[in-house]
């Protein structure tokens, strides 16, 4: 192919926006291991979640109970976008949420403020 040139090609695309909060639920439980892609898709923490949910998830963990799973899935649904192509989600780093932390600077050496209780 020459420089410039372009070329279609099919991509197979979830429509999350088409899912409801059950379909997505209903996935974690079958398929608990989507659970970090998830997160990094909306940019949510494991940590966020026990605080603003008060539950535990665990993204490497094999199974989720359905109370978690659909509470969580009510919970990052809204944060989701409305479509995620299967290329895009296989690119996110199964380490982004190792790395990432809380606005407050939880996790870098910071002491939590008023933002993490």
């Amino acid at each position: 192919m020459a420089e410039g040139e372009s070329r279609d090609r099919e991509t197979s695309t979830i429509l999350i926006d088409a899912l409801s909060v059950v379909d997505v639920a209903e996935a974690l439980i079958r398929q608990p291991t989507i659970m970090r892609t998830l997160l990094a898709c909306a940019g949510v923490t494991p940590r966020v979640v026990e605080r603003e949910l008060r539950i535990a998830v665990d993204p490497d963990s094999a199974e989720i109970s359905r109370r978690r799973a659909f509470a969580l899935a009510g919970y990052l649904k809204p944060m989701l976008p409305k479509e995620l192509e299967v290329p895009e989600m296989l690119r996110l780093d199964p380490l982004l949420l190792a790395g990432q932390t809380d606005s407050c600077g939880c996790g870098r050496g910071l002491e939590p403020d008023d933002r993490c209780r």
